[in-house]
């Protein structure tokens, strides 16, 4: 939710969204939850703030350039969230390991063997695949931390099971869930 909500005020060119504007934003997303949110009908403001709530994002009268005075999110309110959970927006997202070697040609210099498959729609994956030298010690914890965070919140994990993953994807270790 807040990477959209981070787009709503980037696609309007705003610093303020009326709460009434920002769910109207989220219901027109058809490539998201939000246009079925709840009984197949589009979040509403009110669901926006108790989802923003536990994130200390309330919202709060706001004044916008015709001179309304409408409830409504500054997006000042969204920097200590923006920060934590979500990529810096220039950030290039990370391709999923399990991609490791799924094109036919794909052969890695030193020839180890590592992600490497030789007839197409077959995949090599290898535990030490995608891991890097210096990262064989455990991230620090702000890094950990933020991971597990975004994890739990983009994911809808538990804390425990996002805690599980980030650790897997910060050491660089191959994910295996304990539910399976």
């Amino acid at each position: 939710m807040l990477a959209d909500i981070r787009t709503a005020f980037v696609a309007k060119r705003v610093d303020r969204l009326s709460s009434d504007e920002l769910a109207a934003y989220l219901g027109s997303l058809d490539d998201r939850p939000w246009p079925e949110y709840r009984a197949g009908k589009p979040i509403s403001k009110t669901q926006v703030a108790r989802l923003l709530k536990p994130l200390g994002v309330s919202s709060g009268t706001i004044r916008l350039p015709d001179g309304s005075t409408p409830k409504g999110y500054y997006l000042t309110a969204f920097r200590d969230p923006f920060a934590r959970y979500l990529p810096a927006e220039n950030a290039t997202m990370p391709q999923p390991q399990d991609s490791c070697g799924s094109a036919p040609e794909f052969k890695t210099p030193h020839g180890n063997g590592c992600c490497v498959s030789e007839s197409p729609g077959t995949t090599s994956i290898s535990a030490a695949c995608g891991t890097v030298a210096d990262r064989a010690h455990p991230p620090d914890n702000d890094e950990f931390q933020e991971r597990a965070g975004i994890t739990e919140f983009d994911g809808g994990y538990s804390r425990a099971e996002a805690e599980h993953r980030a650790r897997a994807e910060l050491t660089g270790r191959r994910y295996k869930s304990w539910l399976h």
